[in-house]
Parts: C-alpha cells; sequence; structure tokens
C-alpha cells in the first residue's frame, strides 16, 4: 500500500496551468533570513544540475537500524526518474501499458515544468523534494562519482537494448510524449528511480489553492461566501519504493517539508488524506496531524476520492520562527555593551 493518499493533484493543476498558482522555491543549504507571516519568498527550485540544493543528511530511524538517507530539491533533469517513483507507486497497474506508464511519467513532469514556469513569474513557493540512498555527496570525488552514475544511467536509457532504453524515433509512443520535456529535463529521460538511488518524493508548496476556503459568516463577517486562506504549506505527492519503506523515508520528506514551510514563514501545514488509507492516516497522525473534520468537495475527484469515500484535510501549525535580534553597535567607552554582557552575563 502506498504511504500517500492525494494522486492526481498535479493533474488539477495542469488542467489549470492558465489561471493556477504553483511555483517552486527553496534552498535550505543556504538559509536565508527568517520570513514575517504570510510573506511570499519566491525562488525557483528547478534547479541545473550545476546548482544543486541539498539538505543536511539525515539518518533515517526505521526498523532496518537506521540506514543512511540525504534529502534535496529536484533539479530539472531529476523529474523523469521522480516522475518514474511517483508512477509506479501510484498506478503500477500501467505498468503493463507501456504508451500508458510512458504517458503518466510525462504528464506528472509537464505539471513540474508548469509549477517552473509559474514560479519564474513569482506565483508562489514550491519545491520537489527527493530522498536518496545513502549519505549527500560531501567531497570532490563523491560528487564525481554520483555524476558519472547518473550519466551512465542516462546513456543506458538512450542506448538501444538496454532494459531502460528509451526510443524517441516514430512509431515509438516517446517520439510524441518526449516534445513538451524542456532541455534540462531531457537529461535525464528514462532513467528509472532506483538506478541513481531515489527511493521517496514529496511536493510541497504555498499556494493555498487546495487549501479548504473559511466560509464567512455574515453575523461575524458581514458578508456570505468563501474566503481563500492563506499562509498554509500544502504537501501532496508523498511516494516511497516498496522497497524502502519502513525506514522512515516519508518521516523525513515530511520533516523538510516542514522545515520549507517554516522558512517561507507559513503558519500550519495541510494535506488531504484518506481515511481508509490506513498506513498514511496513521503517519500523518502520530506526526501530529489532527483532522480538521473538513473533506474534499465532489469538484476536486483528483485527491483520489469518490463519494462517500473521500479525503479529508489534515493540518499541523508550523513553530514560528524566531526573528533575528539586532545587533548593538560599537562605540566609544562600551557604549554598545548591553545588560547581561560581560563575564557575569554568561549563562
Amino acid at each position: 500500500m502506498a504511504l500517500v493518499s492525494h494522486h492526481g493533484v498535479y493533474n488539477q493543476r495542469c488542467k489549470h496551468a492558465n489561471g493556477g498558482r504553483s511555483a517552486p522555491g527553496w534552498r535550505l543549504s543556504q538559509p536565508q533570513p527568517a520570513q514575517p507571516r504570510r510573506h511570499r519568498h519566491v525562488v525557483s527550485a528547478a534547479r541545473s544540475p550545476q546548482q544543486p540544493a541539498p539538505l543536511p543528511p539525515r539518518v533515517s530511524c526505521g526498523e532496518e537500524g537506521g540506514a543512511p538517507l540525504h534529502i534535496r530539491a529536484a533539479e530539472l533533469r531529476d523529474y523523469w526518474p521522480a516522475a518514474d517513483l511517483h508512477t509506479r507507486v501510484f498506478c503500477p497497474e500501467a505498468e503493463s501499458d507501456r504508451s500508458k506508464a510512458l504517458s503518466m511519467r510525462v504528464d506528472r513532469i509537464i505539471a513540474l515544468q508548469i509549477n517552473d514556469r509559474i514560479s519564474r513569474e513569482g506565483g508562489g513557493n514550491s519545491v520537489l523534494l527527493l530522498a536518496f540512498n545513502g549519505e549527500a555527496p560531501g567531497s570532490a570525488e563523491e560528487r564525481t562519482a554520483a555524476e558519472a552514475a547518473f550519466a551512465a544511467a542516462a546513456q543506458a536509457a538512450q542506448t538501444p537494448g538496454s532494459v531502460t532504453h528509451l526510443s524517441t524515433a516514430f512509431p515509438n509512443p516517446m517520439w510524441w510524449l518526449a516534445r513538451p520535456l524542456g532541455p534540462g529535463v531531457r537529461a535525464g529521460m528514462g532513467v528509472a528511480a532506483e538506478s541513481v538511488g531515489l527511493v521517496g518524493v514529496a511536493a510541497v508548496d504555498s499556494f493555498c489553492d487546495l487549501v479548504p476556503p473559511r466560509e464567512l459568516d455574515p453575523r461575524r463577517d458581514g458578508a456570505f461566501g468563501l474566503y481563500r486562506r492563506d499562509g498554509y504549506a500544502y504537501v501532496s505527492n508523498v511516494a516511497v519504493l516498496p522497497a524502502a519503506r519502513r525506514r522512515g523515508v516519508a518521516r523525513q520528506l515530511m520533516a523538510a517539508a516542514e522545515a520549507l514551510a517554516a522558512e517561507w514563514g507559513c503558519k500550519a501545514v495541510g494535506l488531504h488524506c484518506n481515511t481508509k488509507k490506513t498506513a498514511p492516516w496513521a503517519l500523518y497522525r502520530s506526526l501530529g496531524y489532527r483532522d480538521s473534520g473538513v473533506v474534499e468537495p465532489w469538484i476536486m475527484p483528483y485527491l483520489q476520492g469518490r463519494p462517500p469515500d473521500r479525503c479529508s484535510f489534515l493540518v499541523k501549525r508550523v513553530p514560528l520562527q524566531p526573528q533575528p535580534q539586532p545587533q548593538p553597535e560599537a562605540g566609544a567607552g562600551g557604549a554598545g555593551r548591553t545588560e547581561g554582557s560581560g563575564p557575569a552575563g554568561l549563562r
């Protein structure tokens, strides 16, 4: 059973691309000053291979003894292996139909590219988080080895006769499916998730387009209707390969998503989950997410729910980031000295 319950969110964003609100952003490896609440800090998360943005290495704490993991934001070339993992987790039955399997991967990638474009237009924050086996490459030699491994996987996918070969020649379906993919994305076309050590993915954004709106009370608000909420980070499309489950991968991804929410100045993190999906429901509740009592409406079937079997909105408050304190200016005669400074003020 997949650890997730929000397949199809990217399809809705793709359909509403012209008026949608999607945008990658995030660079935790270079911390930004704390942002005030409701402030939009927009940076593109789709980076070239020359501009990786790794998170600090994290160690999983699952049942298999704490195998090392590292999490980072996706680069353009990572889109295909991420879509490969996502499709296999959410729609394993599609793998028997080659054309359908390929089209679903391309559909996912197109949605990510739409997010990139809207990000460049200042639409908000969004990032695709990736979890990899092993520690993050630290030395120049390790980074070179990682680059070589990815290049070898990409080369195999482009070599006729290889298991992962994807032909872009007519009449192969990739002849037309590959056309919407950008040059940076094509560098990783056909790369399987396992071949680069990818074991988990998660998407997080601050658009609030999938956060349930607040209903206006005429006695309290003086108006009828619905009011769009802001200040929320929304997590979706969390997926972990079956072979990598029970290792804390999803927990690590959720922790990284919550760290992003705090960096963006969000007041809460929300997600949709079906109560019948017992594994993800138990995971999110154990992480402190509470059921808001709001279910997705019938017009949002892409949240993997059909009446009466619909998804509930879970929410968790994000701790406020401490605001940086202004440093006193040093002056003559110790004018910059503050109360409690010096040896007597040591803690």
